[in-house]
């Protein structure tokens, strides 16, 4: 019963951890939901000084990749943790097939989810890649090194995600044996980890984010 309600403080933790992040930038990009009426007056509204149509219309480009990479950065932690926690929901209040039951929870909802938002960052990735091309962005401009920098974020992302999954099936498999604590201690800190990275990731995304409105709109100052 121990063992059972400190699986279940750290679930809950985690959780609200997730949730309190989560709303953060959920919030804070609600003013991006102003970009499509500032696109539709683009051609009306007066442009930062040295700024060209071509120059305007990349930087729109990239705040849609941006917002977008914003929204998969701050999804894909919150649902590795939420498979990670129902797994050991599954695991530790369930009958005598409760191992089973909980690797299989993961590997159904692994595919679901967590695999889909690694493929929305290589499509993000992607796009990326075909915009600095289309603008003719020189691989020594610094849009390629944010470009760099979104693409090691995306990797350190899956890769902390990944490991948090590894951590979770091994503490179930571990859940009766004399190692269990060690396991239960790696699984936490697995979580500190990727908990640290989406708020770190995203802070950076939408700094990136706020730079770009920032250039394109000299309207920026009063959607906050």
């Amino acid at each position: 019963m121990k063992m059972k309600i400190r699986i279940l403080s750290v679930c809950c933790a985690a959780l609200f951890v997730a949730c309190v992040v989560l709303s953060i930038f959920v919030i804070r990009g609600s003013a991006g939901q102003t970009l499509n009426s500032e696109e539709s007056s683009a051609a009306t509204s007066p442009l930062p000084a040295g700024e060209s149509s071509d120059d305007i219309q990349f930087k729109l480009s990239l705040l849609h990749l941006y917002y977008e990479s914003k929204d998969v950065v701050s999804t894909l932690p919150f649902t590795t943790i939420q498979v990670s926690q129902g797994a050991l929901i599954q695991a530790f209040v369930s009958g005598s097939d409760s191992t089973t039951a909980a690797l299989k929870y993961i590997d159904n909802y692994y595919d679901r989810t967590i695999a889909s938002a690694y493929g929305t960052m290589d499509e993000i990735l992607v796009k990326y890649q075909l915009i600095l091309k289309k603008y003719n962005i020189a691989c020594t401009s610094s849009y390629t090194s944010k470009y760099n920098n979104l693409s090691s974020m995306f990797s350190s992302l899956k890769n902390s995600s990944n490991e948090l999954i590894s951590r979770t099936k091994t503490l179930i498999k571990a859940s009766k044996t004399n190692d269990y604590d060690t396991y239960y201690t790696s699984y936490t800190e697995q979580i500190i980890d990727l908990t640290d990275k989406i708020e770190s990731y995203c802070n950076l995304i939408m700094n990136e984010y706020d730079t770009l409105l920032s250039d394109i709109s000299s309207d920026y100052d009063i959607l906050y």
